[in-house]
C-alpha cells in the first residue's frame, strides 16, 4: 500500500513538472517584437493640430505576442504625453499601428515622440 503510495505520489509530482516546464516554453516563445520605426504623417503641425504616429513592429520570433505599446511625448526632457494601446503581433510577421496625439496651443515647440514596448528599446523621432 505504501509503495503503491509513492509510485502515485511521483506521478503526481511529474505532471506537475510538466506543466510547470510548458509554461515557461511559451514565454519563452512570446518574446515582445522590436519596434522597428516610427513616423509622422507630416513634417510641421500647427498648434493644436493631431499628429498621427505609424509605428512598425517586427516579431522576427516563432510565436505570436499580444501585450502594451507605448508612445511617450516629450518637450525638452518632460513627458507631455503619455499613450498605449493593446497590440498583437503573429510569429514572423511585421505589423504597423497607428497612434494619435493632438498637439497643444502653445506655438514653436519641438517635441520627442518614443514608441516602446519595454523601456530597454524602441524607435523615436521628432516633432516640430
Amino acid at each position: 500500500m505504501k509503495r503503491c503510495l509513492n509510485q502515485a505520489l511521483a506521478f503526481i509530482l511529474c505532471i506537475v513538472m510538466l506543466l510547470c516546464t510548458a509554461g515557461s516554453a511559451i514565454a519563452v516563445a512570446s518574446e515582445a517584437p522590436a519596434v522597428t520605426g516610427i513616423t509622422t504623417d507630416k513634417a510641421m503641425y500647427a498648434p493644436g493640430e493631431t499628429a498621427n504616429f505609424t509605428i512598425t513592429l517586427d516579431n522576427s520570433g516563432s510565436g505570436g505576442w499580444s501585450g502594451t505599446l507605448h508612445l511617450t511625448v516629450t518637450h525638452l526632457e518632460t513627458a507631455v504625453a503619455e499613450l498605449s494601446t493593446a497590440v498583437s503581433v503573429s510569429a514572423g510577421e511585421t505589423s504597423q499601428v497607428t497612434m494619435q496625439w493632438t498637439l497643444p496651443q502653445q506655438d514653436y515647440t519641438g517635441y520627442l515622440a518614443k514608441a516602446y514596448i519595454d523601456e530597454s528599446s524602441g524607435a523615436t523621432t521628432a516633432l516640430d
